[in-house]
């Protein structure tokens, strides 16, 4: 019988997450999942780490030269058996009620699911809460990758670029509000440790990327894109790889939540500011329920 959900982890020199991560899924109220971890070509114990876990409901695929993040998704979804694909980055956290919400929004007939966030630094010190970003310049309403669930005919229906090593995530999260119904959850399900891997190298990477699927999207029509909303997205992303390129990443990283950068974002910060307090909490009793973070409390 399929699981409800198939949990998609691309992996790449994370052996030191694996125990952790699977630490939050075993934490999970809702237990019919599978886990699909796709080691992309790791140079370190990722795959005897992973093999190292005894759940008949984990799934290890790994092969030895790295293809990026992109092709490992797509060898994830190929693979998958469950009736939901969702995003469990392994170098992130989730709460223990995650897949319990994503349940619900399936029973009640959505196409996805995604939520707010939590964003952490390397020391798990809270920086913010990231949200939706509403529709605009022709882009529908989306969210933050790693918080999504969804139909696995819909993962497939848009997938990910194989060619793409990082960044590989915006087509998904552009075009779901397009054409599916989803639930947007107002509450923060997941913990985003955003610095682990942050440079200006692959911030500029990220952004060159976004700009190729945006041009795609444009091209082939897939969103009714007008030329001047093109352009002003072209522009932006220009001038964000700029400023990447000239500031340490400490000025671009994610900003608290309580700022407001202008009126169109009000009813999101509004919704931000209120959510941190419980946030704050939220993550302090899941980091503390964790053997593997508990050292890292002070």
């Amino acid at each position: 019988m399929s699981p409800a959900f198939s949990i998609i982890s691309p992996v790449y020199n994370c052996a030191q997450f694996v125990s952790r991560c699977y630490s939050t899924l075993q934490a999970q109220t809702f237990e019919d999942w599978e886990w699909v971890v796709v080691d992309d070509g790791s140079t370190d114990a990722t795959a005897a780490a992973v093999r190292a876990v005894q759940d008949p409901r984990i799934r290890l695929i790994s092969y030895p030269v790295n293809r990026g993040r992109g092709y490992a998704r797509m060898r994830a979804l190929d693979a998958a058996r469950g009736e939901w694909m969702v995003v469990w980055d392994i170098d992130d956290l989730y709460f223990p009620d995650r897949l319990q919400r994503i349940a619900a929004a399936r029973a009640d007939g959505y196409d996805f699911c995604c939520s707010y966030t939590v964003v952490v630094d390397n020391d798990l010190r809270m920086k913010g809460v990231r949200g939706f970003h509403p529709a605009r310049n022709g882009l529908p309403r989306h969210f933050v990758h790693h918080t999504l669930g969804c139909r696995m005919e819909v993962a497939r229906r848009f997938g990910y670029d194989p060619a793409i090593a990082t960044g590989e995530d915006a087509t998904i999260t552009w075009l779901l509000d397009a054409f599916f119904r989803g639930a947007f959850i107002d509450d923060a399900l997941t913990i985003y440790q955003e610095e682990r891997e942050a440079s200006a190298v692959k911030a500029i990477a990220t952004n060159r990327a976004h700009v190729a699927q945006l041009t795609r999207i444009y091209r082939e029509r897939l969103l009714p894109l007008r030329l001047h909303q093109y352009c002003t997205l072209r522009i932006r992303w220009w001038m964000i790889r700029t400023s990447r390129q000239t500031h340490s990443k400490s000025s671009w990283s994610v900003a608290p939540a309580a700022t407001a950068t202008c009126s169109g974002w009000a009813a999101v910060e509004s919704r931000r500011r209120s959510s941190v307090a419980a946030s704050a909490s939220k993550i302090a009793r899941t980091i503390r329920c964790c053997p593997c973070c508990r050292p890292l409390l002070p």
